[in-house]
């Protein structure tokens, strides 16, 4: 049954939530070089924040498409965590506590600290 609704979501639809996902997912590679690069440099989750920070209008807009596509897609027949699961699933977009930490108090984590 999930192949036949799916087929009835309009080209315009999928592409916008394909778009979506396609577009959390490179913020979310951009968050994971973020991360490769405090490893290599410190300043643990600096830079994820600054990621999360740069792109933050990206995110919410992706996330409003998906909000909406979820919204209505029911009143259609479709289940749409199925098919957003179909093209890949939304990434987990939650901030690591270093850069939460960042997120919360630009000036940067307080040392010794533990984030909780």
């Amino acid at each position: 049954m999930e192949e036949t609704t799916h087929d009835n979501v309009p080209d315009r639809v999928r592409s916008a939530v394909s778009f979506a996902l396609s577009r959390l997912v490179e913020i979310s590679e951009g968050i994971s070089r973020a991360a490769d690069l405090e490893r290599r440099f410190g300043q643990a989750g600096r830079y994820q924040a600054d990621a999360f920070l740069n792109r933050s209008r990206d995110i919410e807009s992706a996330r409003a498409t998906l909000a909406e596509f979820r919204r209505l897609a029911p009143a259609n027949g479709v289940d749409p965590d199925a098919l957003i699961r179909r093209f890949g699933g939304e990434p987990d977009l939650t901030p690591s506590p270093e850069a939460q930490a960042w997120l919360d108090d630009p000036r940067g984590p307080v040392i010794g600290h533990v984030v909780t």
